[in-house]
């Protein structure tokens, strides 16, 4: 806590150091503006049709190469893309019950529960 104080002490009865720096580093960077000679530049005329012709050839540019063509160059990608898609379709998609039954054998068992469940339902309403 003491310490904090003292630096918080010390920064404040030194700042003007600081503070005076700062004011000789400005004092030798300001530059009197009525002794600087800027160069005169010449602006050409716009011609608005002219612009405006050429923000249009611009606009078709840009379009023509967004809705150009995406060719893959790179044929490796493309072999390891054709791989991997065609162990997706190769994958065996079987599903059995933990007991090693086959998933869809028990469908005719859930389709009787099932009809059974909205029988008795619909007969009640």
């Amino acid at each position: 806590q003491y310490i904090t104080l003292g630096i918080a002490e010390g920064i404040n009865s030194q700042g003007y150091a600081i503070t005076d720096s700062m004011n000789n580093i400005l004092d030798l960077t300001k530059v009197d503006p009525p002794n600087v000679k800027l160069p005169k530049v010449d602006l050409p005329e716009i011609n608005s049709q002219q612009f405006s012709d050429s923000v249009d050839k611009l606009n078709a540019n840009v379009r023509s190469s967004i809705n150009g063509d995406i060719q893959v160059n790179n044929s490796n990608m493309m072999t390891r893309v054709n791989q991997l898609l065609e162990r997706i379709a190769d994958k065996d998609t079987t599903m059995v019950l933990d007991d090693g039954t086959l998933v869809g054998k028990t469908t005719d068992k859930y389709n009787d529960s099932l009809g059974d469940k909205v029988a008795k339902r619909d007969r009640w309403s």
